[in-house]
């Protein structure tokens, strides 16, 4: 666990327009590009139009930290929801955590269309949020959700990064006739480096597009995703802001 003063630190990171601060004392941003072809800096996204996909396993729900208490069966699903035994201690933590997912992706639609993109089979989403994150199901249901394995899984594509790929840019080509902006402002937030490869892949013939990744912890305990969300809320106008592609990893040493 990082020192109280370094953890205040990173919580406190402020972007500039081509997050300097960032890139020189953390380990959060990989890498920027504040320039387009012209030479010219292009100016910041304020229209609330972006597009910002998020996974559900270990980036809202936390799947790890369930599958080590024991809950799930073989295949990774529940079985029944009623079997779910939960500890007060256990339930404060859900419910911390729902208060949080539920404050990120409402600022996540302030900002456009949010759409949640699984790779799990289709329903699990809905499922396990009504066993884990029941107070969150009202909100999910004002959401787009889309199971890329149930969905391109039939249609030949093998990988998990095919799945989503396939689905991000199923999306972000259907959403771009309603974005007033000529760019198209992606977001993704996701655990897995196979979904943000993804994301690059769906983006390569678009030029026009501006891709922001933000990669969490993968296989997270549950208080390290309940920090992993302070820190996307202290940060994530900044990062839908700006102005062109992004990529921002959290390390566990800024938890």
């Amino acid at each position: 666990m990082a020192s109280l003063a370094y953890a205040d630190a990173m919580r406190d990171l402020k972007f500039n327009s081509c997050l300097e601060t960032i890139s020189e004392n953390s380990e959060l941003c990989l890498s920027t590009d504040c320039s387009d072809v012209s030479g010219e800096s292009p100016k910041s996204f304020d229209a609330p139009e972006a597009l910002l996909f998020f996974d559900w396993d270990d980036t809202l729900l936390p799947t790890s930290w369930i599958s080590r208490q024991g809950w799930l069966n073989e295949d990774g699903g529940l079985d029944s929801v009623d079997e779910v035994s939960l500890t007060r201690e256990q339930q404060v933590l859900l419910q911390e955590l729902e208060v949080k997912v539920e404050q990120t992706l409402l600022t996540a639609m302030a900002y456009g269309r949010v759409v949640i993109v699984t790779n799990a089979l289709e329903g699990w989403v809905e499922t396990s949020c009504a066993a884990f994150l029941p107070g969150l199901r009202p909100l999910l249901d004002e959401l787009d959700i889309v199971s890329a394995r149930s969905t391109y899984e039939s249609l030949g594509d093998a990988s998990p990064t095919a799945w989503k790929r396939r689905a991000f840019a199923d999306v972000i080509i259907a959403a771009s006739d309603e974005m007033e902006d000529s760019r198209p402002n992606i977001v993704c937030v996701g655990d897995s480096m196979y979904e943000h490869a993804a994301l690059s892949a769906a983006v390569r013939g678009m030029p026009s597009c501006r891709s922001k990744s933000l990669k969490l912890l993968e296989h997270p305990c549950i208080r390290q995703l309940i920090e992993e969300h302070d820190l996307l809320l202290q940060n994530f106008d900044q990062a839908v802001a700006h102005e062109d592609h992004l990529e921002l990893e959290v390390s566990p040493e800024m938890l």
